[in-house]
């Protein structure tokens, strides 16, 4: 799905949901939401399960797509590094490919706690997630008021069961001067 005028969300309460059968899926209650965050578009939750594919063989897609949602709502939505890494990026191994950051969980949430998360009016829209065989997909704008910072992101994950084991991502400055207004999203 895509959303232009508002961030896609995705209501996650916990950093602890397990995996629920798939018939079973997790449901937290609208109240939870906060006045401010937009209506979930979907009320299902994961959290990392390593053996998510072998327990669930024909389900997996599914939950991924689920997974890479919730991780994008923590992480975009909350702006919460901590409690998204809690949630899918257990580690220890962790495979970056950003020629910034080494790989290992810990590097990457410096980086991004200490870095781009720290930048005054930080918004980030166009958001959109999805994932198929194996991979996951978060499109989207980040860019602070002040102009300080934006950039079009599309982050690649690869998942192990419901758990981003590996990220790549790519990122283009938006000058505002691009001859293709379309060019970006």
């Amino acid at each position: 799905m895509r959303f232009t005028s508002t961030i896609l969300a995705f209501l996650l309460t916990s950093a602890t949901y397990a995996i629920a059968a798939p018939s079973l899926a997790l449901v937290a209650p609208r109240a939870a939401l906060n006045i401010t965050d937009p209506l979930p578009p979907t009320d299902e939750h994961v959290a990392c399960d390593f053996e998510a594919a072998e327990k669930y063989p024909d389900d997996i897609a599914r939950l991924q797509s689920i997974a890479i949602k919730n991780y994008a709502y923590l992480l975009l939505v909350k702006k919460d590094v901590h409690a998204a890494f809690d949630a899918f990026v257990p580690g220890p191994v962790y495979i970056q490919h950003n020629p910034n950051v080494v790989s290992g969980r810990e590097p990457i949430i410096e980086a991004l706690a200490g870095g781009l998360w720290t930048v005054p009016d930080l918004v980030f829209d166009h958001v959109m997630a999805w994932a198929g065989e194996g991979y996951g997909l978060v499109h989207y704008r980040a860019w602070a008021r002040e102009g300080a910072v934006h950039l079009s992101v599309m982050d690649r994950v690869r998942f192990q069961g419901t758990c981003i084991v590996e990220h790549w991502d790519l990122m283009q400055s938006i000058t505002g001067k691009e001859p293709n207004p379309e060019a970006w999203f």
